[in-house]
């Protein structure tokens, strides 16, 4: 984490490496093979990740 910013209501807001990543070269990291013990995504969206994929199989 390098960062904080507000988010416009008065909360910091930690920005990571991948929101750099996002809003300076336009590339939305994803979390690939997601699994029941990772299913709570509010902290992956908050640390910079725009997707998620599973493979049920």
């Amino acid at each position: 984490i390098r960062c904080s910013q507000s988010n416009g209501n008065g909360a910091q807001i930690k920005k990571t490496t991948l929101h750099d990543l996002y809003e300076q070269q336009g590339q939305s990291p994803w979390y690939d093979n997601l699994c029941r013990p990772v299913t709570d995504l509010k902290p992956l969206i908050a640390n910079g990740v725009r997707g998620v994929t599973s493979n049920p199989t």
